[in-house]
């Protein structure tokens, strides 16, 4: 009988296999881990977009109980209370006043209108727990325009608008009014706490 002698040929290629797949099987994790990474983030991307439209609809549809403005009627202030109004008429009407401006006072739209407005917007764009914390997901920045008039209602100032945001998500709805032949335009920008 015939003796073959070990040369060590066949234990260097068992060694070559076993590092080859042990390789491999650190390359696929890591491509798996790195792929579920990117799916979870364009899958939160789209929701966040979707969210942004979401809130622009629900928020113009928003029923207000009870808001009102000072109106100057030839040197007499009259109180006037708007019952029961949706935010899209309340920003129309707004707009419609800051357009005339010399007949209402300002801080009263400021006070009456757009807080009411500002409220209902910190609302949809933070989370409250059952204790009545709450906890704030989006800023927000809304414009309206209505011909050159402009209103804009902001959690923040301008100057810190989109700092240290990467993903600022739009919504963007142009709307016609029964009050008014121009359309009315509306902005909205989320972005992440």
């Amino acid at each position: 009988m015939k003796v073959f002698g070990s040369d060590g040929d066949g234990q260097s290629a068992l060694i070559d296999a076993m590092l080859f797949f042990f390789i491999m099987i650190i390359g696929s994790v890591f491509l798996n881990v790195s792929f579920v990474q990117n799916v979870e983030r364009t899958v939160l991307l789209r929701d966040d977009a979707n969210y942004c439209r979401d809130t622009l609809d629900t928020l113009l549809e928003c029923t207000i109980q009870r808001t009102n403005y000072t109106k100057n009627n030839d040197g007499e202030f009259v109180n006037v209370e708007l019952i029961n109004r949706n935010v899209f008429q309340l920003i129309t009407e707004d707009l419609l006043l800051r357009d005339n401006i010399s007949r209402v006072d300002e801080n009263s739209l400021v006070m009456g209108i757009e807080r009411p407005i500002e409220y209902v917007l910190d609302n949809l764009t933070s989370y409250t727990f059952g204790n009545g914390s709450r906890i704030r997901i989006f800023h927000y920045s809304i414009q309206c325009s209505l011909g050159n008039t402009i209103l804009e209602i902001s959690d923040i100032g301008p100057d810190e608008y989109f700092k240290n945001s990467l993903n600022i998500f739009t919504a963007q709805q142009k709307s016609h009014s029964l009050i008014v032949e121009e359309e009315i335009d509306f902005l909205l920008h989320l972005w992440r706490v």
